[in-house]
């Protein structure tokens, strides 16, 4: 009987650092890719700028 508690005591414990893990593994990716994407906006944006001022002078 108290070997089954102590099985069930941590199972109990793993699956709650599995929650953890995947909560926190979910915050990262989330913070990557909201990184990611200002990151590509911004270089869009400065070669869509550049690429305005640039046609600007040339022609």
């Amino acid at each position: 009987m108290s070997e089954k508690r102590k099985c069930n005591k941590y199972n109990y414990f793993d699956i709650f650092l599995l929650k953890v893990e995947i909560l926190y593994l979910n915050f990262i990716n989330i913070f990557f890719q909201n990184f990611l994407f200002r990151r590509i906006i911004k270089i869009v944006t400065l070669s869509l700028i550049c690429r305005n001022i640039l046609s600007k002078t040339y022609f």
